[in-house]
């Protein structure tokens, strides 16, 4: 489940984007979901469980389907036939329109504000670390060189 940007505290989460980090619960069932939701949040209004007929359900098409592991593939694949068996209608959705544009802005957004607030953390929480030595730490060499070089961010060295 991805909850929108603030339903949980993220106190104690590393940040990496205020504006687009969320966390939330991961289960096997909706049931579950709901219930960890409730906990998380601090609202216990109980979710009414609706008819599968009365669902339909965007299934993306493209970028998040295409290619897929040939295990992930069955899995998908059985996961839409009994959502379908059930009555849920599905309804197929072109993401790929979509895709070219969030990565276009949504990863300048990312690596602006990872830079300020893992460097705003780091002092907290880790005030003996800079964001050069944490760079310096991470395995991949693509992750490791958004962090490495020293940039300017609203107007603040980050380092």
């Amino acid at each position: 489940m991805r909850p929108a940007v603030g339903r949980y505290s993220g106190e104690g989460v590393t940040p990496l984007s205020s504006t687009r980090d969320t966390i939330g619960p991961m289960a096997r069932r909706v049931v579950d979901l709901a219930l960890l939701d409730g906990v998380l949040s601090g609202e216990d209004t109980p979710v009414a469980a609706r008819p599968p007929r009365s669902i339909r359900l965007g299934v993306p098409t493209g970028y998040f389907t295409e290619p897929l592991q040939d295990e992930v593939a069955v899995q998908w694949e059985t996961a839409l036939r009994n959502l379908e068996a059930a009555g849920v209608g599905l309804v197929p959705v072109d993401v790929g329109s979509f895709t070219a544009g969030e990565f276009a802005t949504g990863m300048a957004i990312v690596l602006y504000e990872a830079r300020l607030e893992l460097s705003a953390y780091l002092a907290k929480y880790r005030p003996h670390m800079d964001l050069a030595t944490l760079a310096s730490l991470i395995a991949g060499p693509d992750v490791r060189g958004v962090f490495e070089h020293r940039g300017h961010c609203d107007g603040r060295t980050v380092r």
